[in-house]
Order: C-alpha cells, then structure tokens, then sequence
C-alpha cells in the first residue's frame, strides 16, 4: 500500500448516509454542539456537583462522575463519528441537504475550537473529507487550511496517524486554488459578503507545505509530502506554460526572485523554524523583500523553494533512509523535467553540484555502512543526475559543473578521486587501481558517463532520442551501386559481405567496402555498422585529400582541362642520334685500365674459329631474335596508339578510375588497429585489441540479432483499463474501449497525455509485446526468405506528425498493440501504454496451439497469467512458442468431459516440462529486466476499485519479458474523475522495502492538466524502485557488452599471423574464406588461447 494507506476498506455493503442520519443523526449532531456557545465559547458554570458547560440547561441531571473534560472527549467522539459518516460517501450517492448544512457548520464551529480533543478528532477523521464528491464542501476549505497552518507546522501538536491524516487532507486541497481560480468563497453566516478566493489561498498552501516538510520526521508522512509538493510545483508550472497572462498573482515577480544570494524566500513568521539559511544568503527580514507576498506560489520560487530544502534535506537528514531518498530524489527528477519560466541557469548548477555532493557523500562512508540500500541510493542518484544534464544540456558549458560531475563519475568508477585532500599527491586515472564502491555503481556511473558523451545536447523533450540507428547490414545492402546483382540473396549471404571485428572486446566492426548507389564520384568509401553497449551506429566514410569546396573545384578543373591551340609553325624535325654518354666523353684519352675488358668486336675478331667460333655465334643469334621481338613490341604499341590518337589533335584520355581500394584495411590501419606494434602492445595474455570474428558461422547471425533485440534502454510496458460503474468480470472490462460511447469524455484526452501514438509495424522501438517488436521478433526477417531488391526505409521512431488512419470513434482500443501504441522515450528508458481488449489477446489462445481438436467449438479462457517463454533473443530458439502456464486452466461447460480431461492432463505434462527448465531458465534470464507489472484503471464508480479483477486480467498483460509467474500487478494506479473536475488518486501493490514510487500519492487529488504526466512518472519512478529491488538486473548497456564478448568468444576466426594480414586483401563473401576459416577453438592460432574467459564479468587475465 502507499504510504499513510493503513486504514481498512470501507464495507462495500454499507448503508447510505442519509439512513444512518436518520437513526442517529440527532444525538450526534446535538453531541457534536454540546458545551458551544456563540458568544462565550468554552465557559463553564459552578454547580454542587461541579464545573458544567454553559450550554447545558440549569434543570438538567448530571451524574457525579461526568466532569467538565468528560463533556469535551463526548463531544470529540461525536465530531469524528460525524465526519467518518460524511466521508464514507458513495459515489453518486445523494445526501439531504439539511444534513450537509448541520454537518458543515457542525465542522466549522469544531475547528474553531482551540482543544486538541477536538481538532484532533476532526482531522483525524476527515482525510477523504475533500475527495467524496459532496455538495458545498468547498465551503471547509478556509477553515480546514487555517486548522492545518496550527497543528502540522509543529510537530509536537499531532502524532501518529493523526498527523498523517492532516497531511492526507492537505493533499487533497493543493489543486483547488489553480481549478477553482477567482471563485469566491463565502462564509457560511455572511450572505451579503464576498469573502476570499481560492487562489488567494494558494500562497498560504505553499508555505504550508513547504513548512510542513521542514518539521516532519515520520518516514511515511515525508514522501507523501514530497509527493504532494511536486504536484503541486508541476501544476502550477503546467498552469503558467498555457495561460500565463490569466494568472492573478497580484503583482509580477522578478525575473531571478530567490536565484541570488540576496534574495528572501520566506517571511520571519512564517519560517520562523528555518533551514540552512547560510546556504541560501537570506537577509534581513525587515528590508521590505518580504513585502512580495503573491510571489512565493509561482513556479519559478516553488522550483527554487523545493530545490533548496530537499537538497538539504537530503544531504543532512534523508541520507539514511532509503525510501524517503528515493522520492527524493524522484522529487528532484521531477523539477528537472518542469519547464519553468525564466528559470536561472544558477539554479540548475546548485541542484547539479548538490547531487553530486550526495553521491560522494555516501559513497564516501565506512565500510560497515555500505548496503544494499546504500548503494541502490547512490544508483538513484546518477539516474537523477542523467536526467538533470540531459534536460539541461547546458550546465555542462559551465567549467565547475563539468568537473563536479566528471569528478563523481571518476570516483563511482574507480572509487577514488584523482584529486584528493589538500596536500596529497595527485593521482594519474591510468595509474589508479579500480576499486569502485560496488559493480552497480560502476556501472551507473559508466552509463552517466556515456550519456554525457553521446547524448547530451542531442535529446529532445518532444520527441525524444534515437540511440540506435534504424539502418542495417540489409539497408545498407539494398543501397549499393550493384544492388541488382544482390535480388535474391538470403539473410545469411547478405551478412557475408560485411568484415566483422571486435574491437577492444565491447564494440562489434562491421564493414562494407562496397560504394553505396548515391556516390556522385568514387572514391575509397567504406560503411561502418557499429554495435557498442549503448546502440548501433551506421557511419559512412570517405578517404579524402583536401575539403571539399578545394575539391569541387580542384576536381573540376580535373575532368576536363582543354587542349591549347595548336601551331601552324610547328618548325623543322631534326633527325638526332641520342648518345649513351656526353661527346666530350670522346676527347678523353684513354689509358691501359680502359682496355683491360676489350670488347665484344675486338675478341670475336682475334678467334680464328673452333669451339669460341660457335659461341660467338649463337650469342649473335640470340641478340638479333631479342632485337626483333623489341621492335615487334614497339610496332604493336605503335600501332594501337596510332588507333585511338589517328592523329596529333586528337584529346588525351585519362586512364579509368580504381574501383577497388580495399577500404577496410585502409580504415583500420590509418586508426592504427592492424599495425604489427599494435599487436604487440596488447601484452602476453591479453587480448589484441583487433580481433576478426567468423561471419560464416551458422550461429553468427542469429547471435547478430540477438544483439540488436537486446535494447540499449529499459523497457516498461504500462496496461490501462477502463471500469464502468459496476463491473466486476474481464470481458465486460475490456469492451469497454470499443466506442466513444462507452468510456468518459476526458479518457481519450488522458491516453493521449501519456505519450505520442506510433504505428506499431513501422516502430523501431519498444512496442510492448516481444512477438510484435521490430528489434525483438524475426517476423519481418526470417519470413523473408529472400533479400528484396527494393526496401523502404524505416520510418521515424519518434515521428509524432505520423498519422495512420484511425478509428475516429473508438475509445481508446486503436492502442490495444496490435496496430498502434502510445509511446514515450528518454534517454535511458521507454514505456508502452497499451490499452488492451478483447479482440487482441491472442496470447491467451497461444496456449491451446498443441491441444489437436481438443475443441469442439467451445473457448477456453485462463485465469492465472502464463507462464516465461522461450525467447530467441536469449537462447537463440523459436521466441514465438506460446507460453507454459504453472497451472490448469479452467474450461468453459462448452468442452467435452473427454476432451477437458485430455486438455488438462496436455497442460500438466507442459507444468513438467516447465519445471525441467526451471533452473535453466533461471540462468538464462539472470540479469534480464523483469516485467514490472503496472495497471492504470479509469473509473467511473469508486468502489469498484476494492473489486477490481487484477488476477483475472493479468493473463491479458503478457509481453514476452515474464521471468516468473506474477500472482498480482506491482502497481495498480485508479483514477476517479470527480464531480468537479478534479481527479482522485488511489494506489495498490504489494509492500515492498522500498515502498511505492511517487510524485502520486495515495489519496491525492490532481488536475486535469497534469494527471497524464503524473501518471508516467509514476509508472517510470516505480519500474525503476523494482530494478533496483532486482538483485541479479543488469543495466542495458552491460547485457550488450556481454553479447558483445560472447560474439567474440564463440566466433573468433581461427587463423596464424600471416594469415591475419593477408585476409584483407580477399574479398569478404569469397567461398574460400569461408571453407579455410572455420570455428575451430582448439586448433591453430587462436586469439583466446592465452587468457581465460568468464562471461558473466568480461574477460579477465
């Protein structure tokens, strides 16, 4: 349950209001006024038998034992019998009017008394006073809020559950201001009087709130004031962004009000406890700052209020609990993502710099200190500060607040700091040993660091962040120059035209060394698809020699320089005897040495004949046979020039271009990773840092897939439904989203608010079901036996101007996941919102695939959820096997007594089975995200959230990631729409130790325009305080770098050295690499044969 939910349900069989009234509403309205007097309230009489109220008759008989306190505890019990009747109200159910008009003046002479019995027993009785839907009691709101500015800024007034019901009834009026606005709020004896408004109680709100949070210390009782103060900054916030020339705060508020150090927050009385006021430079409070009363309720100073104190708060107080650290930090994820006008960068910087003194705090306790709990703060903190840098990219342009956070990042990494305390020696990051606090610090901390580099400055709210590419080896393939020669090549050929390396074992090379079909002139291009633990990336790269506006017009110039004119005096040839050395050579005299190897002429001339004779003249023959083979040669060259050039004016034409520069090996060799020196660096033991892995392999691309299905974000899939008033059984519920007709007016709205619909066919991201997901499920690629010659390309992620044809009149079941889904994005999450129904749960009937003729035309329908499946994504398996329920289903009285009987004993043997691979799939899911099941109910009638059947439809939430059998959802958020516009708040789930996620609160109330963000915050907050329950969860990026490292264990190609260099210069899809480089792990050379290999942490020496 949600904080401050103890209290029991009421009876669902209760009798209405006005029937209890009648029986014993005089006495408790008669009790409930006893001892009031309009004039002289609280006075007593003398009689003999003691101190009496004034009130009572003279002649009345008062028993001995009746004290004046006794009348008061009497008349407490009354007020709170009272309002426990009042507050049981059913929706739609009718009060009289008279009873209302007696209770609500009852009520306000109450909280008029200054006894703590009294007040007391009012505001521990009235917590769902303001959420019933009653007539007039809008009227309380001014008492109720001067009683609560008396009891909760003190905390020793109100304990225990009474002071978490204040707190409740507090929550329930902070939206009122901002919906009701100017309406005027009159007192119940002045008829003529205008009296206050409601948003002239707004500031009043603020400070209360905000002082509440100072003085309180229950566990419980803060994060529903966290909750409540979030709320309500986003409210007003929201309120501003869309009508901010309509808000009424009297006088305009500077534009930097509280972001300097000389700027007042607050008034002496009304924060007369105080915190921290060195840390904030509050001045005087008699230098006239506090004269701008209207300016402490803006969004601008609730953001800095809210930012100031739970800083502190946490640092100071909050560290040590872990619940109350999570919401708040939760808080501060959420002021990060409010838009505030004229927001001061200053601002931003404080709540960076205070995140980050958080995290070296706690991670800079003893030993003994550090715990699960510790940690899992530590990790909520740099998913916080992610949030603030990526909505706030520029607090990074900022020199301090890059080193605070690349400081907290060094040390969540290695675990200490390169600068440490003044006078110690500075450390070198490559001198280091790595000792980080823990390996899921490390881990946030790497993610954060990896945010910081790729996506900082790239996210947009809007329409959030691609991390991965949408283009593949197989888009890309369709994209060459020779694509026609490519039709008809199967999934497996297309991967073999690609080089596969692994580099520095986290970054999966694929290489394409063919030109793509858009080049205007060849040049050496090379297209890289790289796959890291945080995406795929697809770059195309060119080799050039000068920029390219030198280029254009050097290449210009190139193509086709002219020829100059030709001369008519062209002048004499000369015919000209070339010389093998210089004519001065000849005027040298010659001496002995020069005659010491005579000539060829001067030796053949001295032989008369004989042996010599016969030498000499095959030697002869054989120089004139070379003579004419030359001048043969020379006369064939001759005569195909003169074929192309008949005569001198005839244009000089340029050899052809290469068409082959062996890019892949120009690429990796100008980034220094195939150099011998290279390979050598990587040390005796240690893997090199280049390693090429064996595309050939028949496991390699189902792997390859394997990786890409494995996202780089977390995935959450949040189901929502539809209750009329009344309903209780899972058929009726889900039909309820067919037609506009059937579902309220403001529900299309909401769903819409929660995020932008996307076409589930052409969405490349999370769709909420692994069976219908582009990344997870082979159905557009292993149905494709073939590789088509045209492929479209893949549409937008995050289009959101994407508009498919629609259902204009349904009421929400267009989102049922089978054609469209409502999605939403960040950096390092995404969520589904899937609005199920009937017609598309064809997971349930996955079940009665392996029954043959088992029906006779009956249905068989489940009511427990089913069970883990098989997923190709893990075990390299069919992942669309249905899944294995634990237990028989029941059947419908349709089925035959034989066919039942063999239906049941089909599902036992599959319970059998499913037990076998318990411990396999155990291992196989270690590390893998659980579905974290979130339900948003929409009702019509309240009381039917006691009834709501969530066993029941669990079995229609299934979406492939179900590690184990869920008995009940882990979070159920029902949504009330009140009478007055307003939206009532109800939470259910099972107790965790970390308790259930805010900004929404159990027994809330918000406004319409900020439910649906509320909402997904809450779902996100809660998906994320169960990950970090999860004890074996691995983040996203460290599941690819484990994929990445078994690619590179399993398909290393197994070849010598020489063998190494020379496999670049060989085409890559030729058969004979393919036959002479198989998987052979124990033969040859072999990159892993000198170091070991643990998979679960990386590859260690």
């Amino acid at each position: 349950m949600s904080p401050g939910s103890t209290r029991p349900a009421p009876a669902a069989a209760r009798p209405k209001i006005n029937s209890i009234l009648h029986l014993f509403g005089p006495w408790l309205f008669e009790a409930s006024l006893v001892s009031y007097d309009t004039s002289f309230v609280g006075d007593t009489r003398r009689t003999s038998r003691g101190s009496v109220p004034a009130a009572l008759p003279e002649n009345i008989d008062i028993p001995n034992a009746i004290t004046i306190d006794k009348y008061y505890q009497g008349r407490a019990e009354a007020l709170g019998i009272l309002c426990r009747i009042f507050s049981s109200k059913k929706t739609g159910e009718e009060i009289l009017p008279a009873y209302l008009a007696r209770f609500y003046i009852t009520i306000r002479k109450g909280l008029k008394d200054s006894r703590s019995e009294v007040l007391g027993a009012i505001l521990s009785n009235s917590w769902n006073l303001m959420r019933v839907d009653m007539d007039g009691v809008s009227m309380l709101v001014p008492i109720l809020v001067s009683a609560l500015e008396t009891v909760l800024p003190n905390k020793e007034n109100l304990k225990g559950d009474l002071r978490r019901s204040a707190i409740q009834l507090l929550l329930s009026i902070l939206p009122l201001p901002l919906h009701f606005m100017n309406l005027p709020l009159k007192e119940v004896t002045d008829r003529n009087g205008q009296g206050m408004t409601f948003l002239q109680l707004k500031p009043r709100l603020a400070n209360l709130l905000i002082n509440t949070l100072q003085t309180e210390t229950d566990s419980a009782n803060v994060q529903m004031l966290l909750g409540g103060l979030i709320m309500f900054v986003m409210d007003t916030a929201a309120y501003e962004e869309t009508d901010r020339a309509s808000l009424n705060l009297g006088m305009e508020s500077p534009t930097n009000l509280l972001s300097s150090e000389n700027t007042s927050m607050r008034s002496a009385s009304e924060y007369s406890n105080s915190f921290d006021e060195h840390m904030m430079g509050l001045s005087d409070p008699s230098d006239g700052q506090f004269e701008l009363l209207f300016c402490v309720d803006s969004a601008h100073a609730l953001f800095v209020r809210a930012t100031y104190l739970v800083c502190h708060r946490l640092i100071s107080t909050w560290k040590v609990d872990l619940p109350v650290s999570l919401a708040a930090l939760e808080l501060l994820n959420g002021l990060a993502r409010t838009k505030v006008h004229d927001q001061d960068a200053l601002e931003c910087r404080r709540a960076v710099k205070w995140i980050c003194d958080f995290i070296i705090h706690q991670c800079s306790r003893p030993p003994p200190a550090h715990s699960k709990d510790l940690h899992s703060s530590i990790v909520a903190a740099f998913q916080c500060l992610t949030t603030w840098l990526t909505e706030h990219p520029y607090l990074l342009e900022d020199k301090d607040s890059l080193c605070t956070v690349l400081e907290v990042v060094e040390y969540g990494i290695s675990g200490t700091k390169s600068q440490g305390k003044p006078g110690e020696a500075l450390k070198l990051k490559d001198e280091k040993e790595l000792k980080p606090v823990s390996l899921r610090v490390r881990d946030s901390a790497e993610a954060l660091l990896t945010v910081i580099f790729e996506q900082v400055g790239r996210y947009t709210p809007n329409n959030g962040v691609k991390t991965s590419s949408l283009v593949d080896e197989f888009v890309l393939l369709n994209q060459l120059t020779n694509k026609s020669s490519n039709a008809g090549l199967s999934r497996e050929e297309i991967v073999n035209y690609f080089r596969y390396f692994v580099i520095d074992g986290t970054i999966l090379l694929g290489l394409l060394e063919d030109p793509l079909e858009n080049e205007q002139n060849p040049q050496p291009t090379v297209t890289a698809i790289l796959r890291c633990p945080t995406g795929r990336h697809a770059w195309n790269l060119h080799l050039r020699h000068m920029p390219r506006h030198k280029e254009k017009s050097f290449s210009s110039n190139l193509s086709n320089p002219g020829r100059p004119l030709p001369m008519n005096d062209i002048g004499v040839y000369h015919e000209i005897e070339h010389r093998y050395f210089p004519e001065s050579t000849d005027r040298i005299i010659q001496c002995k040495a020069d005659n010491a190897i005579p000539t060829w002429e001067a030796i053949s001339s001295t032989i008369p004949g004989g042996q010599d004779s016969y030498e000499d003249s095959r030697l002869s023959m054989i120089l004139e046979n070379q003579i004419q083979d030359e001048k043969k040669i020379a006369n064939k060259i001759l005569e195909e020039f003169d074929e192309i050039y008949t005569n001198l004016r005839t244009e000089c034409v340029p050899p052809p271009m290469s068409q082959n520069f062996q890019t892949a090996r120009l690429l990796l060799s100008h980034l220094g990773l195939i150099s011998f020196q290279n390979r050598l660096d990587s040390g005796v033991g240690a893997p090199p840092k280049l390693v090429p892995i064996d595309s050939h392999h028949v496991e390699f691309l189902s792997e390859l897939d394997s990786l890409d299905s494995t996202s780089c974000r977390t995935c959450d899939t949040v189901h929502i439904f539809y209750v009329r008033a009344g309903q209780r059984k899972p058929d009726e519920i889900l039909s309820n989203v067919e037609s506009k007709n059937t579902s309220h007016p403001h529900f299309l709205e909401f769903l819409l608010s929660l995020g932008w619909p996307v076409a589930v066919a052409h969405h490349a991201g999370w769709t909420g079901k692994t069976n219908t997901n582009l990344k997870g499920s082979k159905t557009t690629k292993e149905n494709a036996k073939t590789f088509p010659v045209k492929k479209e390309m893949p549409k937008s992620v995050h289009n959101r101007n994407e508009e498919p044809v629609q259902n204009e009149n349904h009421g929400g079941s267009l989102y049922n996941g089978d054609t469209e889904i409502l999605y939403w994005v960040d950096v390092t999450s995404e969520i589904a919102f899937i609005v199920p129904t009937g017609k598309s749960e064809l997971d349930i009937n996955k079940v009665l695939w392996n029954v043959s003729n088992a029906s006779t035309g009956g249905t068989a329908k489940s009511t427990v959820p089913p069970g883990p499946m098989d997923r190709s994504n893990s075990v390299g398996k069919d992942e669309d096997k249905p899944p294995r329920p634990t237990q028989p289903l029941l059947h419908s009285k349709s089925l035959e007594s034989n066919t039942a009987e063999r239906f049941v004993q089909h599902l036992q043997n599959l319970e059998k089975e499913h037990l076998e691979e318990a411990n396999r799939m155990k291992k196989i899911q270690a590390g893998k995200t659980r579905d974290t099941k979130i339900f948003v109910v929409w009702l019509e009638s309240f009381e039917d959230s006691f009834a709501f059947p969530a066993n029941e439809l669990l079995g229609y939430t299934y979406t492939g990631l179900e590690n184990s059998v869920l008995t009940e959802p882990s979070l159920i958020i029902f949504i009330h729409a009140l009478r007055n516009g307003l939206f009532r708040i109800h939470l259910e789930g099972p107790s965790l130790r970390m308790g259930l996620a805010t900004p929404m609160i159990d027994g809330m109330v918000v406004s319409r325009r900020i439910l649906g963000n509320l909402v997904r915050q809450t779902s996100l907050n809660m998906a994320r305080r169960k990950r970090l329950e999860n004890d074996n969860f691995q983040p996203p990026h460290v599941r690819r770098k484990q994929k990445i490292q078994e690619i590179l264990y399993k398909f290393p190609l197994v070849m010598s050295e020489p063998e190494f260099y020379a496999h670049f210069y060989q085409k890559p899809t030729s058969s004979e690499q393919g036959e002479k480089f198989q998987h052979q792990q124990l033969s040859g050379y072999h990159p892993f044969n000198e170091y070991e290999v643990d998979l679960t942490k990386g590859v260690k020496v």
